[in-house]
């Protein structure tokens, strides 16, 4: 893993386990079961700035929630050109025949449709 992505990894272990989810009423408070975990800032007294702060609270949200699938993903994608670029160099320049290109495509097709 690149350091932003190991960064991402340590940040998200270190913080409160997930799902995350918007606290009703006012859904600028960002919770963890009874525990608050954010609030979007804002003035409360501006109308104008509601719909950015549900916004900003819904970003962290999805965030938080997303982002184990989104490492996984990386992580997979990344072991699959891996494998895929072990492939081209154990064949060479020989890769291009159409034989060796169908095996490289299908390769990049399976890491592509692969649902974890």
């Amino acid at each position: 893993m690149t350091d932003r992505w190991t960064a991402l990894k340590q940040a998200m272990e270190k913080a409160t386990a997930g799902p995350w989810r918007l606290s009703c009423p006012d859904d600028t408070l960002v919770i963890c079961d009874t525990r608050e975990i954010a609030e979007a800032a804002g003035d409360y007294d501006n109308y104008d700035d509601y719909p950015v702060m549900e916004a900003n609270a819904d970003f962290i949200v999805l965030a938080r929630n997303e982002l184990p699938a989104l490492l996984e993903e990386n992580e997979r994608m990344r072991k699959a050109l891996e494998q895929l670029r072990l492939y081209l160099d154990d064949n060479g320049p020989e890769w291009e025949t159409s034989v060796n290109c169908d095996e490289a495509l299908r390769i990049a097709r399976a890491a592509l449709e692969d649902k974890p």
